[in-house]
């Protein structure tokens, strides 16, 4: 049978179930690619997103990772940049996405080098090819001495010693006995002296855009210690000393400060307070949990010694054991002085520091490099007399902190550095200051400088 318009019944069946068939796939084409769309909508969303995160990052820190490039310019110069992977996540999404980022290019490349007198009063000199294309951004991305380069250096000269780089070196002449001595200069850089001198945190932005601009160019940057032990006798070296302008010398105490504290408490969050207490006992555990024991004990020119009840000059007129006092020493003499807990004074730790008491050792060892064991035992006039002379002081191991609130010669035989543990806080403080009639010592220091707290949480 034969449709008037001239389509048979079957034809249109066919047709319909064509049009039907076709319509269907058109929608399910149409919902996936609106799908896809949608999904990639998402994707782009949270792809901006993570680019924005990553562009915006104005953290300058170089990452530790196995990802560098190094680039060089028209000029031949070379600019590192560190790689770092960064992860966004939108938890509205099931997309996770994960993207290799470039950091904030790293900026100026220097050779860094070591030039100094050695105590022999031998110049060295050496490269620090291991700091070769280590780009810096900030002051903080200036290397330290974690790095093996400065190993050497900072074994002979102590790491409490180190200030930081100078772009410039400073040779200088012991006033008694003539001697010269290099070392990077430790007087601050600026634009007057055309950036000749240490760089610090307050001037590097300035000095960084005057390399930058082209002022400043071809700039080596030398290790620059202070001098740290006798480098003829021990005028000459607190001479040299007082040539690093006060500033830098108390700024590098509160570092050391800070580096005592922080390596205590990273011991006692290890191993505990038994580390401490297999050093201590009695009142003197319970002082340093209390309101602090006396560590060292500042004598002339800032001399550490074991801190201990008594301290003699010998009187080499009359072989006296208990001598003449001077410059402050009445104060040592004191009984409210005498009776602040002590370490020298604990029992069985009268010998001085050991090397294997497991905690102060430790502490000062490998938080700045001091050997403690330096400075410990009396030294003896007339052994048959049990004369005591200088208690302590080795004439080879010269100052641990440097600024002129402990060197300066009015205050010394005043000043000492105690050490607290408050285990309700979970903190480790160190100070200096000296003790009070009352028979207290603040533990708010001699300055805002002189006091370090750490957590061992």
């Amino acid at each position: 049978m034969k449709n008037q318009n001239g389509f048979t019944l079957v034809e249109v069946i066919v047709a319909l179930a064509l049009v039907t068939m076709i319509t269907g796939i058109l929608a399910t084409s149409l919902a996936q690619t609106l799908r896809y769309f949608n999904d990639a909508n998402v994707y782009k969303k949270e792809s901006d997103a993570a680019f924005d995160t990553i562009q915006s990052d104005s953290n300058d820190i170089q990452y530790k990772t196995e990802y560098k490039l190094v680039s060089t310019d028209s000029d031949n110069k070379k600019n590192s940049v560190r790689v770092r992977v960064s992860s966004y996540i939108d938890k509205s999404s099931k997309n996770k996405l994960t993207y290799q980022s470039i950091d904030v290019k790293l900026g100026m490349v220097f050779d860094y080098t070591l030039k100094y007198s050695d105590k022999n009063n031998n110049t060295k000199t050496e490269t620090l090819s291991e700091l070769k294309d280590y780009g810096i951004q900030k002051f903080d991305d200036l290397p330290g001495t974690n790095y093996s380069a400065l190993q050497k250096m900072s074994d002979e000269w102590g790491d409490w010693a180190f200030i930081g780089w100078s772009t410039s070196l400073k040779t200088y002449r012991a006033p008694s006995t003539g001697r010269r001595y290099t070392n990077g200069n430790p007087e601050i850089a600026s634009a007057s002296n055309n950036w000749q001198g240490l760089i610090t945190r307050d001037n590097f932005m300035d000095f960084k855009n005057a390399v930058a601009t082209g002022q400043v160019k071809n700039v080596t940057l030398y290790a620059t210690y202070m001098f740290s032990y006798d480098v003829s006798n021990y005028t000459d070296d607190i001479d040299l000393i007082k040539m690093t302008p006060d500033s830098i010398r108390q700024k590098q105490d509160n570092v050391v400060l800070n580096k005592l504290a922080k390596y205590a408490a990273g011991i006692i969050k290890e191993k505990g307070t038994s580390a401490i207490d297999n050093c201590l006992s009695g009142n003197y555990r319970s002082a340093i949990y209390g309101n602090g024991l006396e560590i060292l004990h500042f004598r002339e020119g800032g001399w550490p010694v074991e801190a201990n009840t008594n301290y003699y000059t010998q009187n080499n007129d009359t072989n006296s054991q208990t001598g003449y006092y001077y410059y402050g020493q009445q104060y040592e003499t004191q009984n409210y002085y005498k009776n602040y807990p002590k370490i020298g004074t604990a029992p069985g730790y009268t010998q001085g520091f050991k090397k294997n008491d497991g905690f102060f050792y430790e502490t000062f060892a490998n938080g700045i490099g001091f050997d403690l064991t330096k400075v410990g035992n009396p030294i003896y006039g007339k052994p048959e007399k049990k004369e005591k002379s200088w208690r302590g002081i080795n004439y080879d191991y010269n100052s641990l902190l440097f600024g002129s609130p402990i060197m300066d010669l009015n205050n010394r035989f005043r000043l000492s550095l105690f050490m607290k543990v408050d285990k309700s806080a979970q903190t480790v403080t160190i100070w200096v200051n000296r003790i009070a009639i009352d028979g207290s010592s603040d533990s708010s220091g001699i300055n805002n400088s002189y006091t370090a707290t750490a957590s061992y949480a």
